[in-house]
């Protein structure tokens, strides 16, 4: 039995130093009279991650390694807009 708690112990405390290791960004793409900008791809250059805006233009993007990123913003029949050094904290 005391074998099984220490292998418990040890899979408790590797799961704790992992958690919180990654970060999120999110945020709302919007025209200048404050309406939302659906279908905008927002996305992290040179990564896997990213996403589109819903229909208000809100995103969420979820489990990004703590970093610097560059952010850009793009929707046809826009300008693409890079956002440099965005921080990604816990």
């Amino acid at each position: 039995m005391t074998y099984m708690k220490f292998i418990f112990i040890i899979i408790f405390y590797c799961a704790a130093l992992h958690a919180g290791t990654d970060g999120t960004l999110r945020g709302q793409i919007t025209l200048p009279d404050g309406s939302g900008l659906p279908g905008t791809q927002i996305y992290l250059e040179d990564t896997q991650f990213g996403m589109i805006a819903d229909e208000d233009g809100s995103y969420l993007i979820l489990n990004i390694p703590v970093g610097e990123y560059t952010v850009v913003v793009s929707m046809i029949g826009y300008k693409t807009r890079r956002y440099e050094k965005v921080k990604i904290n816990m």
